[in-house]
């Protein structure tokens, strides 16, 4: 029997895959079915996961070939996170409720006020996915011809994170007497200005709000770039990335390990979670058929659309299919994405692999096989120190994350390697980590 010096952390993604909303499993509504998505995330709860997550794209993709490109895709539009998972927070009590916002394209104001509230809704289970967002499609939607370069994002993003995790200790704990006696609804004498003054960003504060019931939401982090690991390793209590083999699941979580080191984190302060989908069969032979189950309904012009959107655009149209794909240039895309996207054991896929791949897995980890099989690859990834557990990225909603559930998840707590029920109430308390102190107040005692 496993017993895991530490249990395995579980998120699930709620979005679908964006050709299987024709399945007959599948969401026919794709994202935009709200009584389906608040089940999805009830779903999860019953399997004990510790939060859900909501990806988010500012815009319709571009895939280089406009609208009718992307016709088919049931991912194209969807509920603004936040305001998706405030909902789900009223009929869910433990599992946390992770939004995605973007720092290119949002003011630090709006994002602490939209995560800190829902916090306050959730009762302490709220949590803010940081991205950078690197696509034309969402930079002309915000007044922009071009996106702006990875440097120059990521440096707004620095400013930005500093900024909400200021404001959401712009209030002290206990600043909020709503004493009738005396009249005083707040103590002023725990409350304070932030005054910043960046590059990017001026920002007077308080924050409209109390401090948060976590002090500061979860800070998760999903970028797979340098900068974006320097980053997480400093702001971030979740990673998400990108590691489609154990090997590069290693490299990941030793590197980003190590850079939390710098900032003085020890490293179970940040949990790295690779994203994860789940075939499930009577064997592994099964399992893969039931795959190609999923991706025969793929047409060609719809998964050159998903490779060329993944692609910032690059024209993919005229090119043999069977033919390995060829080197794309360099322009607002990591090369890391060339590296995860497009090479499997030392060699190029093809332009038809590749486009179901990414339409289906989007570039992440799948395991095939029967529930004891993958529970004990993901026992072993664990063990291997390359992940501190899993986001679950379903292919089929809610299909797969109600076998996840039935399936795995008693498999995994069979072995010890995942929880029972929820250890706290909050989202900080159920991943095991502490309520961060004010760093206002902790700044005041050190000076003391």
């Amino acid at each position: 029997m496993t017993d895991l010096k530490r249990k395995m952390a579980l998120t699930a993604l709620l979005n679908g895959a964006p050709n299987t909303w024709r399945h007959p499993q599948g969401q026919a509504y794709g994202d935009m079915d709200l009584q389906q998505m608040i089940r999805n995330a009830q779903i999860a709860e019953r399997g004990k996961f510790h939060s859900t997550f909501l990806a988010d794209f500012s815009g319709v993709k571009d895939d280089g070939m406009g609208l009718r490109g992307m016709r088919k895709s049931g991912s194209c539009v969807g509920f603004e996170p936040a305001t998706l998972l405030a909902a789900i927070a009223m009929a869910t009590s433990d599992i946390g409720l992770v939004a995605t916002i973007s720092t290119t394209y949002s003011e630090p104001f709006s994002v602490a006020r939209l995560i800190g509230s829902l916090d306050h809704i959730s009762g302490g289970r709220g949590g803010w996915n940081l991205i950078t967002s690197g696509s034309r499609a969402e930079a002309q939607n915000f007044g922009h011809g071009e996106q702006l370069s990875s440097a120059e994002r990521y440096a707004r993003a620095r400013e930005h994170v500093e900024i909400v995790t200021r404001l959401w200790d712009s209030w002290d704990d206990d600043a909020f007497l709503r004493d009738r006696q005396s009249g005083m609804f707040f103590d002023p004498d725990k409350g304070r200005n932030i005054d910043f003054h960046g590059t990017h960003f001026s920002v007077r504060g308080p924050l409209n709000m109390p401090r948060p019931p976590q002090g500061q939401p979860v800070i998760c982090q999903a970028g797979t770039s340098d900068a974006g690991y320097e980053m997480a390793a400093q702001w971030a209590d979740l990673m998400y990335v990108k590691a489609p083999t154990i090997e590069i699941g290693k490299a990941f979580y030793a590197d980003v390990k190590a850079r939390a080191r710098k900032y003085g984190r020890a490293p179970q302060e940040l949990a790295v979670l690779p994203g994860l989908s789940v075939v499930l069969g009577g064997s592994e032979e099964e399992a893969r058929a039931n795959f190609s189950e999923i991706v025969a309904s793929l047409e060609a012009e719809e998964g050159l659309g998903y490779l060329s959107q993944w692609l910032d655009g690059y024209d993919l149209t005229g090119l043999p299919l069977d033919a390995p794909v060829p080197d794309i240039p360099e322009i607002n895309i990591p090369a890391e994405r060339n590296r995860i996207f497009l090479v499997r054991n030392g060699q190029r896929l093809t332009l038809r692999e590749a486009m179901q791949y990414v339409a289906t897995m989007v570039g992440h980890l799948t395991m095939f096989g029967t529930p004891d099989q993958i529970a004990t690859q993901m026992i072993r990834w664990v063990e291997e120190e390359a992940c501190d557990g899993f986001n679950l990225m379903p292919h089929i909603l809610p299909g797969a994350v109600e076998d996840f559930v039935d399936h795995i998840v008693p498999e995994l707590q069979k072995r010890g390697a995942y929880h029972h029920d929820y250890e706290g109430h909050t989202l900080r308390e159920n991943l095991g980590l502490a309520h961060r102190p004010s760093q206002y107040q902790v700044a005041a005692l050190q000076a003391s």
